[in-house]
C-alpha cells in the first residue's frame, strides 16, 4: 500500500461517526423550519444541497437524514459527516456537520530523467486547491504509466505519497523510477513453412522498437 493510500485511511477513521449521526430522538419535533451546512470551505453549499433528500417543511425522518448523510459522504470530499437537528420556536434546524478532506497545494514529480517534467504534468490533470481524491490520483498514475510504457520504459514504476502542508493542505508528490528502456534484440518465427524467416523481416514495415509497443498492446 502506498503513502497516499495510508494517508487517506487515516482521515477515513474518523468518518465511521457517519454511522452515528447525531440524531435526536423523534416524537412530537415540528416540521423542519430550516436546513443548514457548516464546515465547508472549498466545496460550495449548493453541491450539498442537491445530495439531500431532506427539504425544509418535511416532518423529520430519521431514516431519511442518515440517507442523506450517506450520500454527502458518497461525494467522496469529507471526511466525517453528521448531521444535528435542534428544535427552534418555528420549527427543527437541521445542520450538516462536514469536515473536508484536506486539498492539493503543491505538486512535485521527482525522479524523471527520459521524459520531460512538462509532458508528465499534462497528464496531471488535477487543479491546485482542488480536493484530495485517492481514485482521481490513482487514474493519473495510471495514464503516467502509459505515457513510459509508450516511450519504451517497460519496468518503469509510478507512485505517490501525500505529506502535509499544514491548514488542511498536502503536498502531492509523484514518485518515478524510469527503469531502462526495452529493445528487441532478435525476433523468431515459428509456424512459418511456406514463407522463410527473412522473407517475413523484410516484409515488416514495423520498427523494432513500434513492434514491442504493439506486442504489449501500447501502441
Amino acid at each position: 500500500m502506498d503513502t497516499g493510500s495510508k494517508f487517506v485511511r487515516k482521515l477515513l477513521i474518523v468518518a465511521m461517526s457517519l454511522f452515528c449521526a447525531v440524531i435526536p430522538a423523534f416524537g412530537s419535533e415540528k416540521p423542519i423550519a430550516k436546513i443548514q451546512v457548516m464546515g465547508n470551505e472549498k466545496i460550495d453549499s449548493s453541491a450539498i444541497f442537491n445530495q439531500i433528500v431532506t427539504k425544509e417543511g418535511d416532518p423529520l425522518s430519521q431514516s431519511v437524514l442518515r440517507e442523506d448523510v450517506r450520500r454527502i459522504y458518497e461525494m467522496g470530499y469529507f471526511t466525517d459527516v453528521q448531521v444535528d437537528v435542534k428544535a427552534t420556536a418555528g420549527g427543527s434546524l437541521v445542520t450538516f456537520l462536514v469536515v473536508e478532506k484536506p486539498s492539493i497545494g503543491q505538486i512535485i514529480i521527482s525522479g524523471n530523467e527520459k521524459i520531460e517534467t512538462d509532458k508528465i504534468r499534462e497528464k496531471i490533470e488535477i487543479p491546485l486547491h482542488s480536493i484530495v481524491k485517492t481514485d482521481r490520483i490513482q487514474e493519473i498514475i495510471e495514464e503516467i504509466n502509459k505515457l513510459y510504457l509508450s516511450k519504451g520504459y517497460y519496468g518503469a514504476k509510478v507512485s505517490y505519497k501525500i505529506e502535509s502542508l499544514g491548514k488542511n493542505e498536502v503536498v502531492l508528490e509523484i514518485l518515478i523510477e524510469e527503469g531502462k528502456k526495452a529493445w528487441i534484440r532478435k525476433m523468431r518465427f515459428k509456424g512459418n513453412e511456406r514463407i522463410s524467416s527473412r522473407q517475413l523481416r523484410r516484409r515488416m514495415k514495423t520498427k523494432k522498437r513500434s513492434l514491442l509497443s504493439w506486442v504489449t498492446g501500447t501502441g
